[in-house]
Parts: C-alpha cells; sequence; structure tokens
C-alpha cells in the first residue's frame, strides 16, 4: 500500500469522526437537554415570592425565592427542621399554602459523602401563611383542615402537584393520601 493510498484512508478516518462529532453536538446532546426541560425542573408559582420547584421528575420542594434563582426551603415554625422532603399534593389561596408531603424517602449526603436515605416525620400536612412565614405542619388531614378554618383560609381541597406544572397539567394525576 502507498504512502498516497494511507493519507487517504487516514483523512476519511478524520473526516468521519469529525462529522459524528458534529453529529453529536449538534443534534442529539441539544434535542436530550430539550427532553430533559419538557420532563420538569419547573416552578409553580405562589403568592408572597415561594414557590414549589420541580428539582426531579419525582422530587418538589416548597421554598421562598426572593432573589429568582432558587430559594430558601421552608422549615416548620415549631421545630426549626426544613420541610426538604416532596411535596406531592398542594392547594392555595392569596394567603395560605396547603400541602401534602409525600411518604417516600429522600436521599441525603453525610459530611463524608456517602448517601444515605431519611424517611419523612410523621407529620404529612402543612401550612404555610405567605405573609408572615410561618408553617406549621399536622399529622392527620383533619387536624389541618380544622386549623385552616380557625385561620380563616377556608376550604382548600389539594390537588396533585402536577396539575400545576405547565408540563404536565393537562394530564390526569388523581391524588391519593399515602
Amino acid at each position: 500500500m502507498s504512502r498516497k493510498n494511507i493519507f487517504i484512508i487516514w483523512g476519511s478516518v478524520a473526516a468521519l469522526l469529525i462529522i459524528c462529532y458534529c453529529v453529536l453536538i449538534f443534534i442529539i446532546l441539544p434535542r436530550g437537554f430539550i427532553e430533559m426541560e419538557k420532563e420538569g425542573y419547573g416552578h409553580i408559582k405562589l403568592p408572597n415570592k415561594y414557590e414549589i420547584g420541580r428539582i426531579s421528575a419525582t422530587y418538589r420542594v416548597l421554598s421562598r425565592n426572593e432573589t429568582g434563582s432558587g430559594g430558601e426551603i421552608i422549615k416548620d415554625s415549631k421545630t426549626g427542621e426544613y420541610i426538604d422532603f416532596d411535596i406531592n399534593a398542594i392547594a392555595w389561596n392569596d394567603r395560605y399554602v396547603f400541602f401534602h408531603i409525600n411518604n417516600k424517602a429522600v436521599s441525603r449526603v453525610d459530611s463524608k459523602g456517602h448517601d444515605y436515605e431519611v424517611m419523612p416525620g410523621p407529620k404529612r400536612f402543612g401550612i404555610l401563611d405567605t405573609k408572615t412565614g410561618e408553617v406549621n405542619t399536622y399529622l392527620t388531614l383533619e387536624e389541618a383542615q380544622q386549623a385552616l378554618v380557625e385561620l380563616g383560609a377556608g376550604t382548600l381541597k389539594l390537588k396533585s402537584v402536577e396539575d400545576f406544572f405547565p408540563e404536565t397539567s393537562g394530564e390526569t394525576h388523581p391524588f391519593e393520601l399515602n
């Protein structure tokens, strides 16, 4: 095989690699990012700069977003603990946000970088007063509904969080207490 033929073969291989690289960068990868955006990672705007943020397709948190670039996750006003478990149902009016905390475990990372799972506590319902920032959690739906009445918030009916995300709002997401 002549030297000229070797250069032609290597040139063809290099050209093919460049074409494959361009297809990957300009066609395949952007489509993946578009699909990821369609799956979520959005926000549901709530009164007084609060929001439900979708961290992943199955993990949503309630936070206050003052700056527009991520927010501070809410804390239980009595215990001071962050409520950073998945919020799977919500209802609100101009002042109060009524929410349900999913019972699935959440992954955490300790100071040494090891993953571990944490289950949410027994209090599965919460009410956020968006004017004062106060958050109270309750063991049962009945306790939470009674608190709503006492606060003058009326009756708020929980709906699946997915019903409020624009990408999934046309789909059916029945909410059942778990």
